[in-house]
Order: structure tokens, then sequence, then C-alpha cells
């Protein structure tokens, strides 16, 4: 999945398994904590998901927030284009959430966002290159009140890290 490959019942099996992985040890356990810090009941944000992969990380906060009867506009962006179809085709039900195929060390969103995340993927990046994604994604959020996000790796908030204390 870190090169490009066309769509096949091998990706679609690997996406399966990243899935399962992260529901059942504590990728979404992790996320709700943090969603519940960072969204208000009833509040209406946007999110940005750097390497979302198939998309269940999005999906997973979509339905969140329909419980907490919040709305998130969610703008999910990869690398891979097969595994972006992948995504917008098990997302058909998620009008909220919206792809982008793009290179993430060279992504700069046309609008702010309220919350940032990059889940689980900085061990895909050479160091140089993952300590510069994460200073550059600060500049990614919108001003915002209260606790506010910006997660990554290990969803750390470092948005009042100085740069040099930005790796998890």
């Amino acid at each position: 999945m870190d090169r490009p490959q066309p769509i096949s019942d091998d990706l679609r099996l690997d996406l399966d398994n990243i899935e399962k992985l992260n529901r059942r040890f504590g990728s979404y356990d992790l996320i709700r904590h943090f969603l519940n810090r960072w969204i208000l009941p009833a509040e209406s944000v946007s999110l940005l998901d750097l390497c979302t992969g198939s998309g269940d990380i999005p999906r997973f906060i979509a339905d969140w927030s329909r419980a907490q009867n919040s709305t998130v506009r969610i703008h999910a962006v990869d690398f891979q284009p097969s595994t972006l179809s992948i995504a917008e085709a098990r997302s058909v039900h998620y009008p909220e959430i919206s792809y982008e195929a793009a290179d993430v060390l060279h992504f700069s969103p046309t609008q702010p966002f309220d919350i940032i995340i990059c889940s689980l993927a900085l061990h895909h990046f050479a160091f140089p290159d993952a300590v510069d994604l994460l200073r550059r994604i600060r500049g990614f959020r919108a001003p915002r009140r209260g606790s506010g996000g910006l997660g990554s790796f290990g969803f750390r908030d470092c948005r009042d890290l100085p740069s040099d204390q930005l790796v998890s």
C-alpha cells in the first residue's frame, strides 16, 4: 500500500484487516477519547484526515458525530487512488465525507480545518518527512475556541507544543 497498485482482492483484504485491527486494538477507542474532548454535542466542525487509507476512521468519526448530534464535515486525503476508490465505495452512505488523492507531504488544503488527524501513518515516512509533515499541518488549523485538535500517530494533542517536540 506504500506503492501504487491496482484495485485487487488482496488490497481489499489488506484494508479489511487494517480496519479490524483499528477496531479491536484500541484505535477507535483512542479516537473516541479525543473526539469527546474536541467536539461538543450539537457542534459543527470541519476535520481533515491525512493518510486515510480505506476511510474507516472517517466513517467511525461520522457515526460518532451522528450519535452526538454533531455535524462533522470530513475531508480525507490519501496518496493511493486505488485505496481511495475503495474508501469512496465504502462511504456511499456518508455524505459528510469527501476524498482527495494527494501526497500529504506536498498537500495544502484550500481552507483551514478545526481538527486535523493523521492516524497511525507516520511510520510510512522517513523521519525528516514525518517531522516536516507534523510542522506543516499545524498551519492547516482554523482558529478555534476550546481545546480544538491536532492529532498524529498516537493522537497526541500537539497544537501548543514547540515544533521541535512534534513527534510522538
